[in-house]
């Protein structure tokens, strides 16, 4: 990315409220997917796009959906440690809550245990009624690695889109 443009990026980010977060998050998460390809151990990039799936699967098809596509992946332990170490110990929990063995081999077709289920139904209330406060925490992980953003960008010119 450009560096003028990923400066606007962040500008706006710095400059908006939880409200506007829409009008840049697509262009955050493509930033972080990127960075994740020139640096596969960014923490913070891989936790960012696990909230940021996390939220949107929630809101659009029920966060059982996020924790059985995401079983598995590392980056469900590293939000945990994440949010825990960022002092976000209730969202850490909330997060970990939904945590079961979706990949394991006997739930082949699909017959999760219904407390899985229930489990699920909690987390997507927590969400819906914390939308602002997840969002507060995705704006503070882009923020607090603003240098980080901008020097692994000026590494990598030709790599982001």
């Amino acid at each position: 990315m450009k560096a003028d443009r990923l400066e606007k990026l962040l500008e706006t980010v710095e400059k908006s409220s939880e409200n506007e977060y829409y009008s840049y998050d697509t262009d955050i998460f493509y930033l972080f997917e990127d960075i994740l390809k020139a640096v596969p151990d960014c923490i913070f990039a891989r936790v960012y796009i696990m909230i940021d799936n996390w939220l949107g699967i929630s809101m659009r098809d029920g966060v059982w959906t996020f924790y059985e596509n995401f079983a598995g992946n590392r980056g469900l332990a590293d939000t945990v440690e994440y949010l825990k170490h960022i002092g976000e110990n209730q969202m850490a929990v909330v997060f970990a809550y939904g945590i079961h063995p979706y990949d394991d081999k006997k739930y082949d077709d699909f017959h999760y245990p219904l407390e899985w289920i229930e489990d699920s139904d909690e987390i997507d209330d927590w969400i819906y009624d914390n939308e602002s406060k997840i969002i507060s925490v995705q704006r503070d992980i882009i923020l607090s690695n603003k240098e980080i953003i901008k020097s692994i960008n000026s590494k990598s010119k030709d790599f982001f889109r």
